[in-house]
């Protein structure tokens, strides 16, 4: 079995990877490894010739998919949730202008070291926010129990995304 000349352990490769090499190491041409492994000659050439020059056989891996969002995007994307700390993933997504799906961003924002998390609590309100609590209250302090059920409440989830602390 062939070792990578660099660590001395033995490579993970595929079986015909193996016996390319090894064949090849015994002296035997291009087109009678081909032949006894079942691998094109071409193919043999190329196992081989990566291995004189890297002593691995393993090619390294292909680059992938591409990220939605570029390195400029995902700065963009941890800059805006540090200015925001409680804005749910959609308004930092609105606020960005991006086009990505919502666990994309969490994505990238675990990524950036930043954690999404749903909210435990409500974050605190504003001071405009209080006065138009208070007046509201105020509006319909005079209500009976049936004027209240006439109303439609609804409650949401938040999504608080903020910056890692470890």
């Amino acid at each position: 079995m062939p070792r990578n000349r660099a660590t001395g352990k033995h490579c993970m490769a595929t079986i015909n990877e193996r016996v390319a090499i090894e064949l090849h190491a015994q002296g035997k041409s291009y087109w009678q490894i081909a032949n006894e492994t079942g691998i094109s000659k071409d193919a043999v050439q190329k196992i081989i010739k990566y291995w004189s020059n890297t002593g691995e056989l393993n090619s390294p891996p292909c680059p992938g998919k591409q990220q939605s969002l570029s390195e400029r995007g995902i700065q963009h994307l941890v800059c805006l949730s540090d200015l925001h700390p409680c804005a749910t993933l959609a308004e930092i997504a609105q606020m960005a202008g991006f086009d990505v799906k919502l666990c994309t961003l969490g994505k990238y924002l675990c990524q950036a070291n930043c954690f999404v998390f749903v909210a435990h609590c409500k974050p605190w309100l504003e001071r405009e926010s209080q006065k138009q609590r208070r007046q509201w209250c105020r509006e319909r302090r005079m209500w009976r129990k049936e004027d209240f059920q006439k109303l439609v409440y609804t409650d949401e989830v938040q999504l608080q995304v903020s910056a890692g602390t470890g």
